[in-house]
């Protein structure tokens, strides 16, 4: 994705302790047309791979929604996402991990409402970053708590200093991300 790159190269900030700010195109101000590509080229990577049809896009609030969404439109399926905060009008039973948030600083319960995601799913992940794959892992034990089947996994950007793909272990799906 050469406008991905072009972009990170002109406008990403490096602001220490593993946080790179792309706020001003991904995950605050949304350039839609960018992520529109984004969500096809994902779409494209991960049906290709995934050996399944894939019925649902998961991801995490709040910077995983735009490129999720957009993968699944490009799929022609639904997209959920984890809440970081469970809100009164999630009832009845729910899949719930803790992680730590790298941005935030602090710990965050990720919840699922088991109305929304089980077996007869088979799911591809979408997030904006993979760094440390903390995050990542979290969603796995979701996705995996539901029982649906795991298709991929999509990343707009993989930070390769902070080895996230190798704390996923070993997988047996494609792992896509759009620039490194």
């Amino acid at each position: 994705m050469e406008a991905l790159v072009n972009r990170i190269k002109s406008e990403a900030r490096y602001l220490g302790n593993g946080i790179l700010r792309v706020d001003s195109f991904l995950n605050h101000c949304v350039d839609t047309q960018l992520m529109s590509e984004i969500g096809q080229h994902l779409a494209g990577q991960l049906s290709d791979a995934a050996g399944s049809a894939i019925t649902k896009v998961v991801t995490v609030e709040t910077g995983g929604i735009p490129p999720a969404l957009t993968t699944a439109q490009a799929l022609a399926v639904p997209m959920l996402y984890a809440r970081k905060k469970r809100p009164a009008t999630m009832v009845g039973e729910v899949f719930q991990k803790q992680v730590r948030s790298h941005t935030k600083g602090n710990i965050v319960d990720l919840t699922i409402a088991a109305d929304y995601l089980g077996e007869n799913d088979n799911v591809v992940l979408v997030d904006d970053f993979i760094g440390r794959g903390d995050t990542a892992t979290a969603m796995l034990d979701l996705i995996g708590q539901s029982g649906a089947k795991l298709c991929g996994l999509g990343f707009v950007l993989e930070k390769l200093y902070e080895n996230g793909r190798q704390h996923l272990g070993q997988l047996s799906v494609p792992i896509v991300a759009l620039a490194k």
